[in-house]
């Protein structure tokens, strides 16, 4: 069976890996002759339309837009049922621990200082998402751009990854 592969030798070959320096110097310039072209402009670009079709009249949203844009926001959320159940019942909650009187709840404690209501709480957070929404829609825009619906709404996977990074829990 020696002779069956010819003169191949049994025992493997001993290979050595010797490093080697090599140093190329390049002293070449290469001048190319680059179109540059017009500058760029807005009223030229895909986005040229805009400016006539958008609400804002505008290549970027004004105030105006992004006010009546959260309204429609506001009340769309705040007609659900859910949500309004959410905000009430979180709203005793923090009461209790405050230990304010509830004046949702008819109950007649006489109790001096501050009070909290259902429809107070609305108004501040009202007020607080106003003054973020403009952050909060580019938010949305961002996760809802990430998966493979419609701009218009969020995945369940775009959604937990907005909640994860936020550091909201579920």
């Amino acid at each position: 069976s020696k002779h069956m592969f010819g003169n191949i030798r049994a025992d493997p070959p001993r290979v050595a890996v010797v490093p080697e320096i090599v140093v190329v110097e390049v002293n070449e310039v290469v001048t190319e002759a680059v179109n540059v072209g017009p500058p760029w402009k807005m009223e030229a670009s895909v986005f040229a339309p805009r400016k006539q079709e958008s609400d804002a009249k505008d290549f970027v949203d004004t105030e105006h837009v992004i006010s009546r844009m959260f309204q429609k926001d506001w009340v769309r959320v705040v007609r659900q049922d859910r949500f309004f159940n959410y905000i009430r019942r979180e709203s005793k909650k923090a009461a209790m621990k405050l230990k304010l009187p509830d004046r949702d709840s008819n109950n007649d404690n006489d109790n001096v200082g501050a009070e909290i209501t259902t429809e107070q709480v609305f108004k501040d957070l009202e007020a607080l998402l106003v003054s973020t929404y403009r952050i909060v829609a580019a938010a949305f825009v961002y996760y809802a751009s990430l998966g493979s619906g419609s701009v218009g709404g969020l995945q369940l996977n775009e959604y937990t990854e907005f909640l994860d990074n936020c550091k909201i829990p579920e």
